[in-house]
């Protein structure tokens, strides 16, 4: 089954800093395309609200910031233009001011997802997007994923050593029986043997067929009777999934995985998930009033910092409480009913923008943690300023390449076909 538009557009932005650091023929002939379209990606977290930028040069300073070059950035522009999120003004020939009106996320990622599509990938990017999505879920046997997928060795081979100095691909021995085991360092830890062993005892494509059921429907309600894998990978502890206690009793609630990330990330997404764990205890097992719209629940809680009052808040946000998220507080005027108030901090603040996430895209993509800073240059009079302004030293290395990869790419200089357009 194909990858939905907005899945790939996560992928592709996610990528895309592998690919912008590093530099060779091999990168430029077969990934151009995903590199300019992740690229679009991540420029639209970094101008989203800025409305007209006039200062090209502070948007080249905020885009080196995160390792995105100046004529990498002016053809993901482009393709934005393309795509009318952004129109671009010139004056002989180079941008001179942006107008921007870059979507909320959902609508956002679903058109560079699209214009990837149109724009006609070569194979080995359609295989990167395919295969990255897959170890996002989980580590795989490499046999299996070659399998799976039907890729040649040309294929592999330049996914590996792409892979291997963006970042995004990795294998291992196993040390069970020597198998190699692909993973990526985007999501997993190196050695992820739970994962493995999980695999191995149910068949892999059944394990990630659970996994991406998940990912359709985050903080989906859980029956560990009746699904062996899932009562499994719970166990293990291979599955995130907090558990809610109210008037219908105590219940659990699954996300998809996503390890490889630093500890602030980790309790971040820990909020994310029971934030989204409680709107669905309410949406689902509710006893006075269900939630209609657990979405709106939560823009409301985000923007006003309180809900309520009711009964049932008491017990089922008490999770959030003890989280350091908010308190739950007797009604003023009510007896038997409570409110919930957000405590208002930027981590907390943060954990809303991926539980919404995880409503909305049903993804979470991971932060870069310098796109603050970027940010920062784009406010009026702070590029150029010698407090805010530093020149990033980023290691930019040559894609070291295979005799499989080098063959491939001694074809393509003699003008065989690469299937680019």
């Amino acid at each position: 089954m194909p990858l939905e538009k907005q899945i790939i557009a996560a992928r592709l932005q996610e990528i895309n800093e592998g690919l912008t650091r590093q530099t060779g023929g091999i990168v430029e002939a077969e990934f151009r395309k995903s590199k300019k379209l992740g690229a679009a990606a991540r420029v639209c977290s970094l101008i989203r609200g800025q409305d007209v930028i006039n200062d090209y040069r502070a948007l080249l300073a905020a885009g080196g910031e995160l390792g995105i070059g100046a004529d990498t950035l002016e053809a993901a522009l482009n393709e934005l233009q393309e795509i009318d999120y952004v129109t671009l003004h010139r004056s002989g020939g180079d941008i001179a001011k942006i107008e921007e009106r870059v979507p909320l996320l959902n609508d956002r990622y679903e058109a560079i997802g699209q214009r990837w599509t149109d724009i006609g990938p070569s194979e080995v990017e359609r295989a990167t997007v395919n295969i990255v999505d897959d170890l996002m879920m989980t580590p795989m046997r490499e046999r299996d994923l070659i399998r799976k997928h039907g890729l040649d060795n040309e294929v592999i081979n330049v996914l590996r050593d792409v892979g291997k100095s963006g970042d995004f691909y990795q294998t291992y021995r196993s040390p069970t029986d020597a198998g190699s085991i692909a993973f990526s360092p985007l999501y997993h830890d190196e050695n992820p043997e739970k994962f493995i062993a999980l695999i191995d005892k149910y068949r892999g494509e059944d394990v990630i067929d659970r996994i991406r059921t998940i990912r359709s429907y985050q903080g989906k309600p859980v029956d560990l009777e009746t699904d062996p894998i899932l009562r499994e990978a719970i166990k293990t502890g291979c599955l995130p999934t907090p558990s809610v206690n109210s008037t219908a009793g105590p219940k659990q609630f699954v996300f998809t995985p996503l390890q490889g990330v630093g500890q602030l990330e980790k309790s971040i997404l820990e909020k994310a998930r029971a934030i989204v764990a409680c709107v669905r205890y309410g949406q689902h097992f509710a006893g006075v009033t269900r939630i209609v719209d657990p979405l709106l629940i939560l823009t409301r809680l985000r923007d006003r910092k309180v809900i309520g009052p009711h009964s049932e808040i008491k017990n089922q946000y008490v999770l959030l409480q003890k989280l350091g998220i908010g308190r739950v507080v007797k009604s003023p005027h009510y007896t038997d009913r409570y409110l919930f108030r957000l405590t208002d901090t930027d981590e907390n603040l943060r954990a809303f923008d991926l539980a919404i996430q995880y409503l909305t895209v049903t993804d979470v993509v991971k932060h870069d943690s310098r796109e603050a800073d970027a940010r920062q240059l784009l406010l009026p009079g702070m590029y150029g300023s010698p407090t805010k302004t530093r020149l990033e030293v980023r290691s930019v290395s040559t894609t070291g390449l295979s005799a499989g990869s080098v063959d491939r790419l001694n074809h393509l200089i003699i003008g065989g076909s690469s299937g680019l357009v």
